[in-house]
């Protein structure tokens, strides 16, 4: 009877990986549906959204002001910033550990043992 149920329950599992071999690979995919676009009437938002879309499409920009005299004579008053320091060489290792220099006694990518 245990042999029976086995070969039962092997069979299943054949069918089943059959069935999902070919639901997943040798199905074709349906053909593609037109894209339709509907507005709900009632939805006052996505009416709202997609007038003022449609305004900024037609949108134009005059670019005579980058010419005006006015424009070209001002000035930057910008501050410019120092470099710093951008954190630790290896963030990750040990603290103590950040003053690391390559030499002979210490070869690239080893840690510095750090000094007491």
């Amino acid at each position: 009877m245990g042999n029976k149920i086995k070969y039962i329950l092997i069979a299943v599992g054949v069918v089943i990986v059959i069935f999902l071999f070919y639901a997943f690979f040798l199905k074709s995919a349906p053909a593609p549906v037109g894209l339709t676009t509907t507005v709900a009437s009632n939805d006052s938002d996505t009416v709202a959204t997609l007038q003022l879309l449609d305004q900024m499409k037609s949108l134009a920009l005059d670019r005579s002001i980058f010419t005006n005299p006015l424009y070209l004579h001002l000035q930057d008053f910008g501050v410019t910033i120092s470099p710093q320091p951008y954190g630790r060489p290896n963030p990750f290792g040990p603290i103590g550990t950040d003053a690391s220099t390559t030499t002979a006694a210490n070869p690239a990518g080893a840690p510095a043992a750090a000094a007491h």
